[in-house]
């Protein structure tokens, strides 16, 4: 089964409810998370299913205004714009896009000035830069794509 259909099935599928993450423990069979559930939003569902079934699980972290909490990690965007320097593709693209040298070095450079840093770290911190970042990644991914 395509992966594609896997997906539409899980969704067709899913049953949600919101939980709170209570515990978290380690075996020697991998992780337990312990959720607590209000009576009022557990699924029946899940009730009825026994104990030792199998879930594919999707979570998201939602804050105190109702919203999904965003999962990026300040460091990830300082890993994901040395991992498009190095990328022969993005060297290449930055070259025909911006006339930089088609080389890590001028993928970097093409990097530092659209997201207006003197280093990479400064992404780890600077949610402007990492802003424009994501806009430089998903240029790149149009261009792969056409």
């Amino acid at each position: 089964m395509s992966q594609e259909k896997k997906k539409m099935t899980f969704l067709s599928e899913a049953i949600s409810f919101e939980a709170i993450k209570v515990a978290l423990r380690q075996n020697d069979k991998g992780f337990l998370l312990s959720l607590s559930v209000h009576p009022d939003d557990i699924p029946e569902e899940l009730i009825r299913d026994f104990v030792g079934a199998r879930y594919a699980i999707a979570m998201v972290r939602v804050g105190d205004d109702e919203r999904p909490l965003r999962r990026n990690k300040p460091n990830s965007f300082v890993q994901t714009a040395g991992i498009l320097a190095r990328d022969l593709q993005f060297q290449q693209w930055c070259c025909d896009q911006y006339g930089a040298e088609n080389s890590e070095d001028g993928a970097a450079e093409v990097i530092h000035h659209v997201c207006q840093i003197e280093s990479r770290s400064e992404l780890a911190t600077n949610t402007s830069a990492q802003s424009m970042l994501m806009d430089l990644r998903r240029s790149f991914e149009e261009w792969k794509k056409s």
